[in-house]
């Protein structure tokens, strides 16, 4: 196999491609990302293998501990469109412990040869750089300048890189001659981010790291895959494992992520990832299970399944204070009834109003996910608690921009109007407090409040409806507007 060409292939969704070469392939041509098709044309000897997902993860599973030996900083990753996998490092760090860059990535090719891995490397500024480096390079190790290497090394956006290529650029130095702000109007801002990001002009995006020093993940691998209905049971006989673990730890479990893995008719395998979290940190078997059932029921298993995995997100102490629950019934339920319809409906669809930092009305209320709001401080003194009663109010819909009305009765001594009409409907004055002035702060210059001050009202209709209104001046003469109800 080593003498004839042979390489694995894998489908990109469209067509089958290839994914990786032995030297024989790479001497003779063929490229990573080449169609299968063109590639069998060009070489008829070619020896296909189809690359196995499966056990390229487990493979690279295997090799965590070599990569956490020297850099507790790297993450495993599938990459682009799923074709390569591979890891990714920040040595940064780490070079001082060796005589310079390229006797660390000796010492790993080394330990990756010894366990009868064959692999490329590459080193550069940012992912994007190494990645190119990695793949196109040609080398074991891959390093210096780039400027050599294909269009593809930059997984520009597929738009972008067609265009590229029809107007004869091959290589990233065919890019020098296109200036920065031609090319971001030309090929899209996407495009010139990934170019930049490869040049080290930007910094790479956030990696989260796989290096785990404390064990808070519960797996379990089927033989024979579980049925649907037995998912549910499983994650209950784990769920306490996990807990115990915690709790032995002293620490506490706010969000917990499980993964279902299952296999396909293809004999690859699909997941499914599922997070539950809790507004407040606590180890409770009933609160996590419970919650775990809601978002089973609402994503739903699959018909098989071979893998779980649970692991655990914990604090080592409470991010503020929670009063004691078991001494405030009506509070415990409320906390408990926020967390459900969260994990129901999604954190970004139960919302809560915090006060902001702001004299603006459509400031000084900010919109947090509930489950993830400071709670009420229960401790609190009673007179502590003590305030204007319109400070705090708020209307339910703002509207952004506020929206002018009709003046059928016009107003007199600066109050709202007795009769006003607003979206194609009359209202009549029955109650109304106020005014409450608002002016914006100094450093900020908005066209919308170049009038000055604004006097808002809260004003009811006959019909109870509440309507907050303000006045101001706008081309010449005052102008009344509904700016929230």
């Amino acid at each position: 196999m080593h003498d004839q060409p042979a390489a694995s292939h894998q489908s990109n969704g469209r067509r089958e491609i290839l994914t990786c070469l032995n030297p024989a392939a790479m001497a003779a041509g063929l490229t990573i990302g080449m169609p299968v098709a063109d590639a069998r044309a060009a070489l008829h000897e070619l020896q296909l293998v189809a690359q196995d997902d499966d056990e390229c993860i487990r493979q690279m599973e295997r090799l965590k501990p070599i990569f956490a030996s020297f850099t507790p900083l790297f993450s495993l990753e599938k990459l682009h469109e799923g074709l390569y996998f591979g890891a990714y490092l920040n040595i940064r760090g780490c070079v001082p412990l060796f005589t310079d860059q390229e006797s660390l990535l000796a010492a790993l090719s080394e330990k990756l040869l010894a366990l009868g891995h064959k692999h490329r490397m590459g080193l550069g500024a940012g992912d994007e750089e190494a990645w190119g480096q990695a793949i196109y390079g040609g080398q074991t190790i891959n390093k210096g300048a780039h400027q050599h290497l294909p269009i593809a090394a930059l997984r520009l956006p597929r738009q972008a890189g067609s265009s590229l290529r029809k107007l004869g650029c091959r290589n990233i130095a065919d890019l020098q001659k296109i200036k920065g702000e031609d090319f971001a109007k030309r090929f899209g801002l996407a495009a010139w981010e990934r170019l930049a990001r490869f040049r080290g002009q930007l910094p790479s995006p956030p990696r989260k790291s796989e290096y785990r020093e404390d064990d808070r993940e519960i797996t379990r691998d089927f033989a024979l895959p579980l049925r649907e209905e037995d998912c549910r049971p499983m994650l209950h006989l784990m769920l306490p494992e996990l807990l115990r673990k915690l709790n032995d730890e002293g620490v506490m479990l706010q969000l917990l992520s499980v993964c279902l893995k299952s296999p396909d008719h293809s004999g690859r395998s699909s997941l499914q990832v599922m997070d539950v979290a809790t507004q407040s940190p606590t180890n409770s078997e009933k609160i996590w299970s419970q919650l775990i059932d809601i978002e089973l029921e609402k994503i739903g298993a699959h018909k098989s399944i071979s893998n779980i995995s649970m692991t655990a997100q914990v604090i080592n102490g409470q991010p503020f204070p929670t009063p004691n629950l078991g001494a405030n019934h009506d509070e415990r339920q409320r906390r408990w009834l926020l967390e459900r319809l969260s994990q129901r409906l999604g954190p970004h669809h139960v919302l809560g109003f915090q006060p902001g930092q702001s004299t603006l009305p459509e400031r000084r209320a900010c919109p947090v996910s509930a489950i993830y709001a400071e709670p009420m401080d229960m401790h609190a003194a009673p007179e502590d608690n003590i305030c204007d009663p319109e400070e705090f109010l708020h209307p339910s819909v703002m509207l952004n921009p506020a929206e002018v009305i009709d003046l059928v009765v016009p107003p007199a001594h600066g109050e709202p109007p007795m009769r006003w009409r607003w979206r194609g409907v009359s209202h009549d004055r029955a109650a109304m407090f106020g005014p409450d002035h608002h002016v914006p702060e100094w450093w900020l210059d908005l066209p919308s409040w170049r009038g000055g001050m604004r006097s808002y009202w809260w004003v009811q209709n006959r019909a109870g409806q509440w309507f907050w209104m303000y006045r101001n001046k706008g081309a010449g003469r005052e102008c009344w507007y509904v700016h929230g109800y």
